[in-house]
């Protein structure tokens, strides 16, 4: 019998693919970030842990309606990409992100 493997469960796969990551996903986002939303107010979550924020579209958007956000991923380069986008979009918003290790936190500058 023929072993199946998942590669999209590797590191390596969303590594090769994170440039583009956005292009292919920025579409769909907008409708399933408000249906999260309104899920996450409708069970009064204050504090999101985005195990798999890839580029960071959810976390940053979460994080602008008043959540606290911790984001992780397994692709450094998902993550990199992640704390580019945080010091662009955020530094006018008075966000900072720090990087630690596989983690990325948002959070409000004092």
């Amino acid at each position: 019998m023929k072993r199946l493997t998942h590669t999209t469960a590797k590191a390596s796969y969303y590594n090769t693919r994170a440039q583009r990551y956005d292009e292919f996903n920025e579409n769909n986002s907008k409708a399933i970030n408000a249906l999260l939303e309104k899920i996450l107010k409708e069970h009064h979550v204050s504090t999101v842990l985005d195990l798999t924020c890839r580029t960071g579209s959810q976390a940053f958007w979460l994080k602008e309606k008043g959540f606290e956000v911790v984001g992780s991923d397994i692709s450094r380069s998902m993550l990199k990409i992640i704390k580019q986008k945080a010091k662009h979009f955020y530094e006018k918003l008075g966000f900072e992100a720090s990087h630690e290790g596989m983690k990325l936190y948002l959070d409000k500058k004092l």
